[in-house]
């Protein structure tokens, strides 16, 4: 089995507004963070911003609907295809630090680009970010643990989220590990939710004790959380 990466999401050059949307929320944001992170915040809200609500309606709509009754068929080559997450290094003693930005739904107290609330999770993502991009070079992460995700939409909405982030701040693709918690209504989508991510996935985790052994099936079936050096990664492009 080999690791398929993700497609690419650029970022479009010369974004418009972009600059005076970062001016907007430098001056409704918290003062001890900086301008890097005021401007990641405003792209990300600038190209993510509507989809996030889409989630959230998505998200709504399914809640009364009540649980899947079973696995999505727009989605059984990916159940059925042959492939891992992507290489997450070899085992090490040094410390991570591990960041927990906040669910979608939260919009952030003070943050705001012309006058609209922006996420939590923009900020969150992006002030974990810029600090690690301080660090001595070679550090570990920086490392997120993923509020619950409902299904693959979400999921692929997280996967472009980082890939913007990691691109805005001129990190190497696949820098950013996450430990993904799975909601319960997640239950039919954790090869998805696995192949959405696989460029950042460490492992799937769970606090439903229904969901615990198929979660971990999962795990095991694409090779999360097992080290593996970047090396060995068989980069290959996505089938259409």
């Amino acid at each position: 089995m080999t690791w398929i990466p993700a497609a690419g999401l650029p970022i479009l050059a010369g974004m418009a507004g972009a600059e005076k949307q970062a001016e907007s929320l430098t001056a409704n944001r918290d003062p001890a963070n900086s301008d890097a992170v005021a401007k990641l915040v405003a792209t990300l809200h600038a190209r993510l911003g509507t989809r996030r609500r889409d989630v959230l309606e998505d998200r709504a709509d399914a809640t009364r609907r009540g649980r899947a009754e079973g696995p999505r068929d727009e989605t059984a080559d990916i159940r059925g295809g042959n492939w891992l997450v992507g290489p997450v290094g070899s085992a090490t003693d040094q410390p991570i630090v591990v960041h927990t930005p906040l669910d979608w739904g939260v919009d952030h107290a003070t943050a705001k680009v012309d006058g609209t609330p922006v996420a939590s999770t923009f900020v969150d993502v992006a002030e974990a970010l810029t600090a690690h991009r301080r660090l001595p070079r070679g550090a570990v992460g920086p490392h997120l643990a993923l509020p619950p995700v409902h299904d693959h939409r979400e999921a692929r909405l997280w996967n472009d989220l980082l890939c913007l982030a990691e691109q805005h701040l001129d990190l190497p693709r696949g820098s950013v590990r996450t430990t993904i918690a799975v909601a319960p209504q997640a239950e039919h989508e954790l090869d998805e939710i696995l192949y959405e991510l696989r460029d950042y996935a460490q492992r799937l985790t769970t606090t439903d004790a229904a969901l615990a052994v198929r979660v971990e099936e999962a795990n095991v079936r694409r090779g999360a959380g097992v080290p593996r050096p970047r090396a060995e990664a068989t980069a290959a492009p996505l089938s259409a």
